[in-house]
């Protein structure tokens, strides 16, 4: 029997292997830190649950350097996505989100590390991407995240 959730981590994982470990746990960190600044920015109810998990006592400390910090201490890129966010709401409203779907990848994940969905599969590893999305994703390989969210903040 095919394990598509073990072979698409293994895709990753191999896609991923030279980065070193702190390389990795940046990527993570940032990775969380966007992912939470734009959910934040997109739900309210997402908003309201990570207010009160930082008000907890076992919140980690990398969400409690997002939230709760002061934003002058937050990396550029942190920085950037908060009107990264706007853009994607922007985006929406203006029916412009699918022509830019592909920056939205490469500004939160960075140049493309799952396979190509086929025909057997369209969702892998929670990415759920149609073949074209995948591709205008993959069309932007070697563009730096911050360059991606301010290309997307500019065409939104």
């Amino acid at each position: 029997m095919f394990d598509k959730a073990g072979q698409f981590k293994w895709d990753a994982w191999k896609a991923l292997e030279n980065l070193s470990s702190d390389e990795a746990k940046a990527m993570y960190v940032d990775i969380v830190a966007m992912s939470m600044l734009i959910d934040a920015k997109e739900r309210p109810e997402v908003f309201a649950w990570l207010n009160d998990f930082l008000s907890k006592d076992d919140c980690p400390a990398f969400v409690k350097a997002v939230l709760d910090s002061s934003k002058d201490t937050w990396p550029r890129i942190w920085k950037l996505c908060e009107e990264f966010a706007e853009a994607l709401n922007a985006a929406k409203e203006s029916g412009k989100d699918q022509e830019l779907v592909g920056l939205r990848w490469q500004a939160v994940y960075g140049d493309v590390y799952v396979p190509k969905p086929g025909m057997l599969s369209s969702s892998l590893g929670g990415f759920k991407l149609s073949g074209a999305e995948w591709q205008s994703w993959s069309d932007l390989t070697g563009t730096k995240k911050d360059a991606a969210m301010q290309q997307y903040i500019e065409k939104a």
